[in-house]
Formats: C-alpha cells, structure tokens, sequence
C-alpha cells in the first residue's frame, strides 16, 4: 500500500492541478507511477447526448483512446450504471457490473480484453451536474488483481475528495484573479492549512485553516516582513532549505514531508513543493502590485493518530530524543536514511548514530526489527 509520504505528494499535486490546468496530467502520471500496473483514466461523459468528453488517461495507447472516443464509449456498461450512482462513492468494478456481465460485453472484448485483459480495477463518481459526469477509474490486469485492485481502491478513495476539491478551484479560477473572494472561498474548503509562497519566501494568500494555524502562533508567526517562520528551528530550516532550492530551479524532486512540532509539542506534518506557473495560464498571477508569484506551496497537516501514538511511545517509554523521533517516523513512511539525512542538512554519519540510539533504547538489533515493532503498536492504538 502506498505510504504517507505518496499520499502528501498525491494531495499537493492535486491541488497544484486546481490551479494550474496543465497540470492534470502530471497527477495522472504521479498516480501512475505509485500504482505501477493500473490503466488509469479520469474521464467526462454526457450522458444526455452520448458523447465521450475529453480524459487524462495512463498506459492506454491513443489508438484504443480514439476507437474509445469514436466507438466503445457508447458500449462501456459502466457509464449507464455510474451516472446513476451517488457521487464519490468509489467500489470495486464487480459492485458496479458483475463480472460475468462484463466478460460477454462487447466492450471488454473488444476493448479491455485487448489491453493485457484489465478486466479487474473500479472507480467512481467525482462530479454529476447536468446530464455531465466526471468519472475516476482504473483497470487492474487480471494477473495483477490480488494484490492491485484493492490498493487501487484504497489509493483513489484516499485522493479522490482532493481531486474533486481541485477541480472546484479551478472552476472558482476562471476568469478571476488569485486574490478574488470567490477564489478565497474555494481555498478556505479545503481540509489541510495551505499556503501560497513567493519568490522572496513571503505567503502571498492562505487558506482559512492556514489562517488559524498562524493566528494561534503555537506553530508559526507572521514576522513584521511578512515572513513565515516556524516555532520549531529544526522545521524552518528544511522550509527555508525547501524554498531556496525552488527559488533556484534546482532539479531535485519533492521534498519528503517532515515533522513540525509547536509550543505545546504538537506534531504537525509540514510539505512544501514547486508551484509552478505557464506565461499561458487564464490566472493573471502577475496582476499583484504588492504580492508576488506564488512559486511554492506549502501544506501542513496534523499528525496522525498512529504517527502521535509511536511518537509519544517513544518518548515516554524509551526516553527517545525529539531528532530520533522525527528520524523513526521518517523512516515509517518510506524514507531512506539518505534522504532524511539530505533533507535535514546533516550527515549520513550523524543519521546512523541517531540510528543506533533508536536501535539500544528500543531493543532492536535492526531497522527491520524496529519499524515492525512500531507498526505493531500503532495497529493497536
């Protein structure tokens, strides 16, 4: 299953999608990637006239895209079913059209059973208005569907109320500027705290859960230069570290999400990406006088229950030091000991020996043996 590391960058390049359209299939790409073998496809139908709208697809070749679009989107058993069907709710394809059903369709014949026989996968209902419905899908190999679809599921489950949050915000973008109330409104929908970052490293607008996070000032604070700057030393300088490396284009993908502790030593998950811009875009991004270009996004999140439960664990029954902590989460959502060490500015020597601290004060000989004994704990919490 994916880890929370894929799901940050899953949820920041969504909203990165809202609002910069040509960015939908860098989404389609990202989801393609941490789910390997699934045929993806975020798609539109008119169900009032039949037409086949226009779709972001993974590993289906043009060729089946075209005869899809001039033929076998008439004949898919899915869309009479799905626009019916209540909005995001997302099953298994057999809970929408039994299989057996399927298999002597002619849309499988001819069109799923060519492509590596996907007949397995699901998907379901982003939007329905007007006769319209934007439909997220996938097909799972059938030799692959074990162990695929139900990942598949719990993935698009996970990003799917993101992608339809993003989608919101591009419709609330078109035609208006960044700093219009109706943009504000669709940014304030949003679940997690999310920031918009110039340049200069000075917020240029924020959602409102962004908003309470800064006005508590147990995390964070508004500098008189309109900086931001974190509570936790340890955190602003992988922020600042972040930012400078976006300010220079550097080629270096997206940072790993890290930990953020406030005054009251809350944790808080903290992800700052590229944001990027075309000179062709219908958001007048340069129209601003005072504010600049956005060009990072900043998204902060509360930990969760598990992530809480493992780092009061630790602490308070093994006398773990707050760095050892973060390295031991880091390590639990998939990073390696040579990213936390580049992402946290300190050395893979430095890393190890927090390493073997983790390893004498837990009882563990390895860090196999440690992320099991983690794991057990947090499922029992």
């Amino acid at each position: 299953m994916i880890n929370q590391l894929d799901r940050d960058e899953l949820v920041t390049a969504a909203y990165q999608a809202g609002t910069d359209p040509s960015r939908w299939s860098n989404l389609i790409e990202l989801l393609d990637k941490k789910l390997d073998s699934v045929y993806l496809s975020l798609y539109g139908h008119d169900t009032t006239t039949g037409v086949f709208l226009e779709s972001l697809t993974s590993k289906y070749s043009d060729e089946f895209m075209s005869q899809y679009g001039a033929h076998f989107g008439q004949k898919n058993l899915f869309i009479p079913v799905l626009m019916n069907a209540p909005t995001m709710e997302f099953r298994y394809s057999e809970e929408w059209v039994a299989r057996d059903t399927l298999m002597k369709s002619e849309f499988y014949g001819g069109f799923l059973a060519p492509q590596e026989d996907i007949v397995s996968g699901g998907g379901g209902v982003l939007f329905n208005e007007d006769g319209r419905v934007l439909i997220l899908s996938g097909q799972v190999r059938r030799q692959d569907e074990e162990g695929k679809t139900p990942e598949f599921i719990e993935t698009i489950r996970f990003i799917a109320p993101h992608i339809k949050r993003a989608f919101e915000i591009q419709r609330a973008l078109a035609g208006q500027s960044l700093n219009s109330t109706a943009y504000q409104a669709e940014l304030n929908r949003l679940e997690h705290a999310v920031f918009l970052i110039d340049s200069n490293g000075l917020p240029t607008h924020w959602n409102s859960t962004a908003e309470g996070i800064v006005r508590s000032g147990e995390l964070c604070t508004l500098q008189r230069s309109r900086r931001l700057k974190f509570i936790d030393l340890g955190a602003e300088k992988l922020v600042q570290s972040a930012l400078a490396s976006i300010r220079l284009k550097k080629p270096d993908g997206p940072a790993p999400a890290f930990v953020a502790r406030s005054h009251n030593s809350n944790q808080y998950i903290v992800s700052v990406s590229r944001f990027d811009t075309p000179e062709d875009t219908h958001v007048p991004f340069h129209a601003f006088s005072v504010l600049g270009t956005p060009t990072a996004i900043m998204t902060i999140r509360g930990s969760t229950s598990g992530e809480q439960s493992i780092a009061g664990l630790l602490a308070s029954t093994f006398g773990v030091t707050p760095a050892e902590t973060d390295l031991a989460i880091a390590l639990l959502s998939g990073v390696t000991l040579s990213e936390y060490a580049h992402h946290r500015g300190v050395s893979k020597h430095t890393v190890r020996n927090q390493l073997k601290s983790l390893f004498q004060k837990t009882d563990t000989n390895s860090q196999v043996q440690l992320l099991a004994s983690l794991r057990r704990f947090s499922l029992k919490q």
